[in-house]
C-alpha cells in the first residue's frame, strides 16, 4: 500500500479537521451531565468555533492539536468537571492538558461561557502558567 505524505501525516498526527461529534462521544463529565446546561451550552460554543479555535481549543485543554483517527489513540478521554468559584462569570475555565481535562465554573450564560472560553483558548495556553489568569481574577 502507497501512502501520500497527506495520508502519512493523518495517520500519524491526526486529521486537521477537529471532528465535533467524536470528541462529543468521547467526553465523560464529572460534576456535570450532559443534560446540564453548561454542557449544552459547551457544546454550543465548541460547534460555533471556527476549526482553528477548535484546534487552540485542543492545545488549551491536552496540549495538542489534533485528535487522534481513533479511541485506541490515546489514554485519557476528554473530561468536563466543575470549577467552583465564588465568581464564576469573572473567572476563567481551567485546563489540566496531562489529563485533557476542563474545569468550567457554572456561568449564568451562554454568552459568558462562550467569551471566557474563546478568551482562555486565545490568550491563556500557556503550559507553566496552569490556574494564575484564574487566581489573578479571584482576587478582584
Amino acid at each position: 500500500m502507497f501512502l501520500n505524505w497527506k495520508d502519512l501525516e493523518e495517520k500519524i498526527c491526526g486529521n486537521l479537521i477537529v471532528d465535533v461529534e467524536w470528541l462529543k462521544k468521547n467526553t465523560i463529565y464529572e460534576s456535570w451531565s450532559e443534560s446540564d446546561s453548561i454542557i449544552q451550552w459547551f457544546w454550543q460554543a465548541f460547534k460555533k468555533f471556527t476549526n482553528d479555535e477548535r484546534i487552540l481549543y485542543l492545545k488549551f485543554v491536552w496540549g495538542r492539536s489534533r485528535l487522534p483517527l481513533t479511541a485506541d489513540g490515546y489514554s485519557h478521554k476528554h473530561k468536563i468537571t466543575k470549577a467552583y468559584s465564588n465568581h464564576p462569570d469573572i473567572s476563567l475555565p481551567l485546563s489540566h492538558t496531562c489529563f485533557f481535562t476542563i474545569d468550567i465554573p457554572t456561568y449564568s450564560s451562554f454568552d459568558i461561557l462562550y467569551k471566557k472560553l474563546l478568551y482562555a483558548i486565545k490568550f491563556c495556553s500557556e503550559i507553566d502558567n496552569d490556574g494564575s489568569a484564574n487566581e489573578a481574577l479571584e482576587d478582584l
